[in-house]
């Protein structure tokens, strides 16, 4: 009896390792099918959690900018805005 016992908790095991990996493959397609319709919503400007478009690159780019600016003596003027929340209190046409 106890071969038994141990050849089925063997093929549990081996079938819940295999539905493990197939949900990680799965994982993966959705991500990828979900990034792809993403990246035709999302504009070039849009940062944040994207591939290739984090916000490093953003606050980078916003170096570079202002470094230029100082160079050539030239005034900037940067402002920054929460969309969240200026959207949240602004009423709209009902």
């Amino acid at each position: 009896m106890l071969p038994f016992v141990c050849i089925q908790n063997f093929k549990l095991r081996n079938i819940l390792l295999l539905y493990k990996d197939v949900r990680k493959v799965l994982a993966k397609i959705l991500r990828r099918k979900i990034e792809k319709k993403m990246e035709g919503v999302l504009g070039e400007d849009q940062f944040g959690f994207r591939r290739g478009k984090g916000t490093r690159n953003a606050t980078g780019m916003l170096r570079i900018i202002s470094e230029r600016k100082l160079e050539i003596d030239d005034e900037l003027c940067v402002c920054f805005i929460d969309w969240q929340k200026a959207l949240d209190k602004s009423t709209g046409p009902d």
